[in-house]
């Protein structure tokens, strides 16, 4: 018998045990009525020195009592009746508990089949965009015209710096812990393969740096759709600045950051930066080709943040010994474009 066939029986149970409680109660409540009324009609006869109406009352006792007789069998048959369908029921509603329990784990396991396939699949999928980002870079290198493995590069480069916001408390969410670092990964992997360099520590901690502010804004709007669309709902902060870096090439074409500027001041301005923003600095926006992407100026009156009068903003870090920096800072912006200038 199917499970929905088992489910059917039981509401047609549930519905005739309604039927014989709703009996039992009423016959119940005659039955009290009767007791009631034979008690009464008891102390009548207790206090009554008339013969015949004595007899009376005796007579009209004994027909109540047999009628009380008759209701108690009745009563008795109706209970047994609703024993025996409780009973019934209890061991259809068994049944359907197993068979549910059953289904559940084989859902389960089914659904633990396609996680484990999904994946296994996404991890093929990493290691390939790992793959192709390492040749990417060998082939970066060379256009470079670096051919070998060197110890210091110097390069003025645009460096982007991200965090995502409230991490730790993914952290100690089990459904969510493994989740997020290993979607963010595979977002940053799909969203920054054509980027000079991209390195991700901690789990939620990402650097990137790449000559073409072009391509770091689209990798950067890119990374923050995507996140947007995971369980969770997690917001990324990202800023921008521009200078000298310098960094070594290995003898496997991988590369190693050293030291720059840019890291510091990136670092200095990304904890500021509004969830799901990109803030980038003056020196970055002064080497901004505003195509593709705007710069601008960041609003003070909806920030509670420490902007002088001239609208500069101390980037140091809270309760830092180091001197304040005050640069401008400002706000990327996709440029809309109108129809007739679509590709």
């Amino acid at each position: 018998m199917s499970l929905e066939e088992y489910k059917a029986q039981i509401d047609f149970l549930q519905k005739e045990l309604l039927s014989l409680k709703q009996e039992l109660e009423k016959e119940l409540e005659n039955k009290a009525k009767i007791s009631a009324y034979v008690h009464n009609l008891t102390e009548q006869m207790q206090s009554s020195d008339e013969t015949s109406n004595m007899n009376m009352l005796a007579s009209e006792i004994a027909s109540r009592q047999k009628a009380d007789l008759r209701l108690g069998e009745q009563v008795a048959t109706l209970e047994k009746k609703v024993y025996e369908k409780n009973k019934d029921l209890n061991r259809l509603l068994e049944i359907v508990r197993k068979k549910e329990e059953k289904n559940s784990q084989k859902q389960i396991n089914q659904i633990k089949k396609v996680s484990e396939h999904f994946k296994k699949t996404e991890q093929e999928r990493l290691e390939t965009l790992q793959k192709i980002n390492r040749e990417l870079k060998k082939k970066q290198i060379l256009e470079r015209k670096i051919i070998a493995a060197v110890e210091k590069v110097e390069e003025y480069m645009f460096v982007l710096k991200a965090d995502i916001k409230g991490y730790s408390k993914f952290m100690i969410d089990p459904d969510l812990r493994d989740y997020i670092p290993e979607s963010f990964e595979r977002i940053v992997n799909v969203n920054c393969a054509e980027c000079f360099y991209y390195h991700i520590t901690s789990g939620d901690s990402l650097l990137i740096l790449d000559n073409s502010i072009v391509k770091i804004c689209k990798s950067a709007f890119r990374i923050i759709e995507d996140l947007s669309e995971l369980r969770g709902n997690p917001q990324i902060r990202m800023a921008i600045d521009f200078g000298k870096i310098v960094y070594s090439i290995s003898e496997d074409s991988s590369i190693k950051v050293k030291t720059g500027d840019p890291l510091r001041i990136a670092s200095r301005i990304e904890p500021l930066v509004t969830p799901n923003q990109v803030w980038i600095s003056e020196e970055a926006k002064n080497h901004f080709p505003e195509s593709k992407f705007a710069a601008v100026p960041l609003n003070p009156e909806n920030l509670t943040l420490p902007f002088l009068e001239t609208g500069e903003l101390n980037i140091k870090k809270k309760d830092s010994t180091e001197e304040d920096i005050f640069l401008n800072i400002y706000q990327v912006l996709p440029v809309r474009k109108n129809n007739s200038e679509k590709d």
